[in-house]
């Protein structure tokens, strides 16, 4: 496989929302926590241990990261690239890569929705 073995310390964060995604990550051996801030809350969307994936969707639709990333404990991850994902893309059917595309726009969009949603809620919710 592909990719770069990198080390994070606990507390060091891998990808901030907003950014540009040049690569996603795959969880060798210990914890990631995904979250957004509301105000100065971290607001926990996941927990990635031991062979998951983070930061696919970005990269795979090419938008900004849509949350934060950071280590709960020492972590080795593994980064993939673009350069790494595109000498792979040889060997990946076109339709796999066009589905992969699909589905992370899905999620992004529902993601949006959730958020709006949240956000409206909220706003309901202090009108009273």
């Amino acid at each position: 496989m592909a990719g770069q073995v990198r080390i994070l310390k606990e507390g060091e964060i891998l990808f901030r929302s907003g950014e540009r995604a040049d690569s996603m990550y795959i969880v060798r051996r210990g914890a990631l926590k995904v979250y957004f801030l509301k105000g100065n809350e971290e607001v926990q969307l996941a927990l990635l241990n031991d062979g998951s994936i983070v930061g696919e969707m970005a990269f795979f639709d090419q938008k900004p990261r849509s949350a934060h990333v950071k280590a709960l404990t020492q972590t080795e991850i593994t980064e993939i690239t673009r350069a790494d994902f595109d000498k792979l893309l040889t060997q990946i059917p076109k339709w796999l890569v066009t589905m992969l595309q699909s589905l992370s726009g899905r999620l992004r969009t529902t993601n949006e929705k959730l958020a709006a949603l949240e956000k409206s809620q909220e706003g309901a919710s202090q009108g009273s």
